[in-house]
């Protein structure tokens, strides 16, 4: 398929820019080892999809730049629901196959009832009914629960799931709710481990993609963006399909969690 044209010239490759991300997967599992019990840890080192994250290697920075040099990239299709990126002459593409692979989240189709799935009963016990619930409120909840209990394990992946799959770009007072479907999800801890959160976090990140190429419209306005999705599949990709970069840059982990069975992400790290 032939792009019917780029979204940003190339007189733009060069500008200086800041890209930042609201995915802070070192930062949440960290804090999730060190608050949790031995045994509401297990909740997640046995989850099919979230127990990844748990064995990847630690790093306290996103490495964002590969993923900009895309981003300035991208073709401009019809199609939605996939991204092509043009990298001298060579497209990538970056559809749900991509973020299958990378990030082992799964990817099938959305359950027909997703939009009655769950409740609010838990947030509205602990937060109050009607109430706009914050990233910072779901982290104080979180540290104010000192005891171990069913009530703290879901309060957890409340935190995870706002902290690594959707974040908000405004903090504090200013950001918004956090997603309405995880504060009804969280409700059924089954439903969690079957969900596809890799689909959610790949149309998530449609949307802030589509919406970055709508705000500047050709022309680096600002000298700085956030994207709040899921991040790390866009993150590796650059790496993944240029042999250069993956060369220069990567270098593979050798750990027993690194076995066949890890995704992409687990599989290969940033050189120090």
């Amino acid at each position: 398929m032939q792009p019917l044209n780029m979204y940003f010239n190339m007189s733009e490759y060069m500008k200086p820019f800041k890209l930042s991300a609201k995915c802070y997967i070192t930062r949440t599992m960290d804090f999730l080892r060190t608050h949790l019990k031995s045994h509401e840890l297990d909740w997640f080192l046995g989850h099919p999809q979230f127990k990844n994250f748990f064995h990847m290697t630690n790093d306290a920075n996103h490495k964002l730049m590969g993923m900009w040099m895309l981003l300035l990239q991208t073709a401009s299709l019809e199609k939605k629901n996939e991204c092509w990126f043009i990298v001298n002459g060579t497209p990538i593409r970056y559809s749900l196959k991509e973020m299958a692979l990378i990030s082992g989240l799964y990817c099938h189709a959305y359950p027909r009832d997703m939009e009655t799935m769950g409740s609010n009963e838990f947030v509205g016990k602990h937060f109050g009914v009607g109430t706009t619930i914050r990233y910072d409120d779901v982290q104080a909840k979180l540290l104010s629960m000192k005891r171990a209990s069913p009530d703290r394990v879901k309060m957890a992946v409340l935190y995870f799931l706002c902290s690594v799959i959707i974040g908000k770009k405004k903090p504090g007072k200013q950001a918004p709710s956090v997603e309405p479907f995880f504060l009804r999800a969280i409700d059924d801890l089954d439903m969690c481990k079957t969900f596809p959160w890799g689909r959610l976090a790949f149309d998530e990140n449609m949307k802030d993609i589509f919406h970055c190429m709508n705000h500047f419209g050709g022309v680096l306005s600002t000298n700085q963006w956030v994207f709040p999705s899921f991040v790390i599949p866009l993150e590796v990709l650059a790496f993944e399909a240029i042999p250069v970069l993956k060369e220069n840059f990567r270098e593979g982990v050798s750990n027993a969690h690194a076995h066949h069975q890890c995704p992409r992400m687990c599989k290969m790290k940033f050189k120090a």
